[in-house]
């Protein structure tokens, strides 16, 4: 990988909010009265490719891991004009390699990686609870962020809903709208 000589060099992430139309998201929407039940992380301006916890087939809620999305595919796909925000997250370059080291990690082992469904449960009580290799959406973003040193956060990764990255000061906001609109008001 590339290493730059410049310490100042930084690089954008993405963290893209949204919620779906599926049975589970308005589960989680009613309970939590969130705008966006699912978060996702992108590692380029592109936003071709967006890396997160979920359902492996858009149309099934099993099976459930590590999953990597794309606007135009799956379940993005499958429900264009849902509501979503698009934040953007400047990282020094070493932060930078770290994320992508990371996801690059769990991507080669994806199947070793499952969706938390215990830790939903819980973040919605306020217990938090850390499985090893398993995740839920918004708490996997948050432990990648806070494990490469690009985000710390009030409370463990466990207890991060997708709500809760839109008040963080470091973010800023760059889309906010429906999902099929996202990519050309970029």
């Amino acid at each position: 990988m590339y290493r730059s000589r410049n310490s100042q060099e930084t690089r954008s992430i993405y963290i893209l909010l949204m919620r779906t139309d599926t049975y589970f998201s308005r589960l989680i929407h009613f309970v939590s009265a969130e705008e966006y039940t699912h978060a996702s992380l992108c590692l380029d301006g592109s936003l071709q490719q967006f890396y997160s916890f979920g359902r492996k087939n858009s149309y099934l809620m099993f099976p459930a891991g590590f999953v990597q999305e794309e606007l135009d595919r799956g379940i993005f796909q499958r429900f264009p004009e849902i509501p979503c925000a698009l934040y953007e997250l400047q990282v020094p370059l070493p932060v930078y390699e770290k994320i992508v080291q990371r996801i690059m990690l769990m991507r080669y082992s994806q199947n070793d990686y499952h969706y938390n469904c215990l830790g939903v449960l819980l973040c919605k009580l306020g217990l938090a609870h850390q499985r090893q290799h398993h995740y839920f959406c918004s708490q996997f973003v948050a432990d990648v962020l806070q494990r490469s040193g690009a985000l710390e956060f009030s409370k463990e990764a466990s207890l991060v809903q997708p709500g809760d990255f839109r008040h963080l000061p470091q973010l800023q906001l760059r889309y906010q709208g429906q999902l099929n609109q996202l990519r050309s008001a970029f």
